[in-house]
């Protein structure tokens, strides 16, 4: 659709495209080619005669043709040359035709001829015949303004001014407004050649292919004129909703072509009505907008089905009025339901011996123990129609319980089976193994939808003396499983050379998340990481993660948005001891749901488990009277004194976990997953791997499956390696897309947490949230190297160093020259790499010391720790 106007009502941004394409089209040679092809046949049949219109209508649309590969909205305005009478109109303006003059050579002198009159247009377009009607417009109305601009405009090779399209556009608004006037008046023709189905001048398109000119475009007459009646025409006479899962609702949208300048607006006159099917399930999502051409050529009056039952069908009807034109479409309704999809997970989990290193979590916390206790947390709140099962590798690959579903006890299934996990103290690092052993348990599945495998690993690949897979010699494999690769990594990116888990994941339409160094305030982050990864599988969404403390006295209440696209959600709390934490929900209207009150409802559920309390809703809830879904919900955390003296009474005296507890109280993380017709998906992409990259971070919103498009904000969360924060804007860039981009300096992990907030198509607040990590690290675009014999040696002076930290002896020193332990452990771990199996050999006691002293600067530490060790070196 062209809605051509008067180029006094342009708005900036038209004004702003056509002047950039007239400066596109002079640069690639455009403006100049169709000045040549007009002059060459300026006295061959263009000019006064009857194809004089015809020719004309078909060289400004291909003009226009040429200037939309620019930008496919350009339209080209008209000049109203009986009005705008004036050198010092805006047409003639610096910012807009003005600068043509001087920058392409025109040597305009405006003024040079009269323009014409309002006499001259009213006896023209007065005019009973074809045959009468042309000479006069080109005479009277066409010619004098070509003299009127004069220099390039008055010549052969006029088009090399830009204001000539602009001239003609009137031109051809005169003749499109004489046809609507004079409706049976024939083309007729000024001699041979010049008739109606004869070839215009240079081209194969005859008068006939151009006389209606709502084939081309729409004028905006000027006031007084006849307009053109605005055209609509259905084109989608069936919308469909194809498989749609249970439970949730879609949009499909009856779409129409539009062929007006006008804004229109279409009603339901009836219906939806059901008239196959199970009743209520096609709907409205509210009243039709406004469908404004100018915007998109299409408008769009939207149907809502929401689905009942896998293998449910529903058949219904509607009819839809154009209130302008007045015309009534009828509109079919067809919509079939699928079950939920489900998903088979595998949790793929490294068992080599650096996972009986220290986490940094906690005294003794190896990351082992984090694994214990961060799986089975994400395992709990699995929807009983998933399924899941556990393999481990070291430098062979290990069956821990086959394909085990979720339903009944196997939630205690598969936890038992993350809890008896153990790391070997010899073992090697094969992830091509695991993931190979993984593929064989998931692919035989046909019982789920959605397949994925979820890979925790602390390290690079080695495999010591045994031959065994790397990751690239399994890509094929997993690749033919056609589902979804995850990776969790514990470490740092150096430790770990991500390179090729990334390309695992981001090959298998999954993400690799890295926790870098782990500290005693992040204990949850391998929980959490584990959740939004299931969560992301199972396609759910994260409405709120938040983090803090609760102790005595009052409550904390923690806000969140449920919308009204959400179909179910899960709220839950994660805790060290959520036994000890008084945990309800607080709906919009205010009533209590607490554990007493969801074991007694039939939407509701409570769970409890290892470090983790949770509330299912199916919603809406009815509750009380009332329905609560759509609003503002709470998470309300109390603390009773005497379950408080429990939990510090369970931790060791004088710990640094029972100082933070007694100062802050217990440490807590909230989530709320919901699974909802509205979801966001954010990922993220690198130039590079080493320090410089830029990374990019792109989210996607959308609900019932189309764009959420001016309704929503979003934000990006960047933490830096060294732990300076910042907040990047995130601006849409497309319809329902948010995008951002930073560039990584320093090396290290850079997490990255994306936070949207917006309003439904019903106008109720969301939220959504999701973690991604980045990585960059100093040789970090080499080829992966094969270290299936790293550097003993060292390794074991750093595991041995590192046994002797944890002495009471040696910190009992270390305290006394006022050093702090934790800081040397830090030490040790930046100095330190990932130790080999193999036998211990013997290290002379010089050797130790000289790679200690990098280490322990301190000559009186130095000696004081070599003191402790040197007994085990002879």
């Amino acid at each position: 659709m062209r809605c051509r106007k008067n180029y006094r009502d342009l708005d900036a941004a038209e004004r702003d495209r056509l002047v950039q394409a007239l400066h596109h089209a002079k640069a690639a040679g455009v403006v100049d080619q169709f000045a040549s092809e007009h002059e060459a046949h300026f006295s061959h049949g263009i000019h006064t005669s009857s194809h004089f219109l015809p020719w004309h209508r078909e060289f400004i649309r291909r003009f226009e043709d040429a200037l939309r590969t620019y930008h496919p909205q350009v339209t080209l305005p008209y000049w109203n040359s009986v009005v705008d009478r004036s050198p010092s109109d805006s047409l003639w303006d610096g910012p807009f035709l003005g600068q043509f003059d001087s920058a392409w050579n025109l040597d305009r002198a405006l003024g040079s001829d009269t323009l014409p009159t309002e006499g001259q247009l009213n006896t023209a377009l007065g005019r009973g015949t074809y045959d009468t009607f042309w000479p006069d417009l080109e005479v009277n109305l066409h010619n004098a303004p070509h003299r009127w601009v004069a220099g390039k405009m008055a010549q052969r090779d006029s088009p090399h001014d830009p204001v000539f399209y602009l001239h003609h556009c009137w031109i051809d608004l005169l003749w499109a407004q004489w046809q609507l006037g004079h409706p049976t008046a024939p083309f007729v023709s000024s001699g041979a050649g010049a008739g109606l189905t004869d070839p215009l001048m240079g081209y194969t398109t005859t008068p006939a292919d151009v006389l209606d000119h709502r084939t081309i475009n729409v004028y905006r007459y000027p006031p007084g004129f006849v307009q053109d009646t605005p055209r609509v025409t259905l084109d989608t006479p069936v919308v469909n909703f194809i498989e749609v899962p249970a439970g949730e609702t879609r949009m499909g949208a009856a779409v129409f072509s539009l062929d007006a300048c006008e804004t229109l607006h279409f009603t339901v006159v009836n219906g939806p009505v059901v008239t196959a099917g199970p009743p209520g399930t096609f709907g409205l999502p509210g009243s039709p907008g406004p469908a404004d051409p100018h915007v998109d050529e299409k408008g769009r009056v939207w149907f809502t089905y929401t689905a009942t039952a896998a293998g449910d069908v529903s058949e219904g009807a509607a009819t839809i009025r154009c209130d302008e034109t007045g015309d009534q479409f009828a509109v079919a309704l067809r919509a079939n339901t699928i079950a939920r999809p489900t998903a088979a997970m595998v949790m793929v989990l490294d068992r080599s011996n650096s996972m009986t290193f220290d986490s940094g979590v906690g005294a003794g916390v190896t990351r082992a123990d984090v694994l214990r206790f961060s799986a089975p947390t994400a395992v709990v709140v699995l929807e009983d129609t998933n399924a899941m099962a556990v393999c481990s590798f070291d430098h062979d690959a290990h069956p821990g319980i086959p394909m085990t579903e979720a339903a009944g006890a196997g939630k205690l299934t598969i936890s038992a089976a993350i809890q008896s996990y153990a790391p070997n103290p010899n073992g090697w690092t094969s992830i091509g193994e695991g993931v190979a052993l993984a593929h064989g348990i998931v692919a035989p599945v046909t019982d789920h939808e959605v397949k994925a495998l979820v890979v925790l690993t602390d390290g690079e690949e080695n495999h010591g003396p045994h031959a065994r897979r790397y990751i690239h010699d399994v890509e094929d494999l997993i690749a033919s499983l056609n589902g979804r690769v995850y990776a969790i990594g514990l470490g740092r990116a150096e430790i770990l050379n991500p390179v090729a888990l990334q390309a695992l994941c981001s090959g298998n339409r999954g993400y690799l998340l890295m926790t870098g160094d782990l500290t005693p305030d992040a204990t949850y982050r391998v929980a959490k990481y584990y959740q939004q990864i299931f969560a992301g599988v199972t396609n759910h969404d994260i409405v709120l993660d938040p983090q803090g403390y609760v102790g005595p006295g009052p409550e904390v209440r923690i806000p969140f948005w449920l919308a009204d696209t959400d179909i179910s959600a899960k709220a839950f709390l994660l805790a060290p001891a959520p036994h000890a934490i008084r945990f309800r929900l607080e709906t919009p209207d205010g009533d209590i749901i607490d554990p007493a009150v969801a074991s007694a409802h039939p939407t509701l559920a409570f769970e409890a488990g290892h470090q983790v309390a949770l509330y299912r809703l199916g919603l809406p809830v009815p509750l009380g009277g009332k329905s609560a879904h759509a609003g503002r919900w709470y998470a309300r955390l109390g603390v009773e004194n005497a379950g408080y003296k429990r939990y510090l009474s369970s931790l060791e005296d004088r710990s640094a976990g029972r100082a933070t507890a007694a100062a802050h109280g217990i440490l807590y993380n909230f989530n709320v997953h919901a699974y909802s017709n509205l979801r966001m998906r954010a990922t993220l992409s690198q130039t590079s791997n080493v320090p410089g990259a830029s990374l990019g971070v792109r989210a996607v919103l959308t609900e019932y499956g189309l764009p959420v498009a001016g309704r929503a904000h979003c934000r990006a969360e960047l933490t830096r390696p060294d732990g300076a924060a910042s907040t990047l804007p995130m601006p849409e860039v497309q319809p329902g897309a948010f995008e951002t981009s930073f560039t990584a300096h320093a090396h290290g992990i850079y997490p990255l947490r994306i936070l949207a907030e917006g309003r439904t198509l019903r106008g109720l607040p969301f939220t959504r949230e999701q973690l991604l990590t980045g990585a960059v690290w100093r040789g970090g675009d080499d080829a992966p190297t094969v270290k299936d014999d790293p550097d003993r040696d060292r390794d074991r002076v750093c595991s041995l160093v590192a046994c002797v930290l944890r002495s009471r002896g040696v910190l009992g020193v270390l305290s006394q020259q006022g050093i702090d332990p934790e800081e040397l452990r830090r030490c040790l771990a930046e100095y330190c790499r990932k130790p080999s199996p193999g036998e211990p050999s013997h290290l002379a006691s010089s050797d130790v010391e000289g790679r200690l002293r990098v280490i322990l600067r301190d000559e009186n530490t130095l000696r004081a720790v070599m003191e402790m060790i040197r007994p085990a070196l002879e």
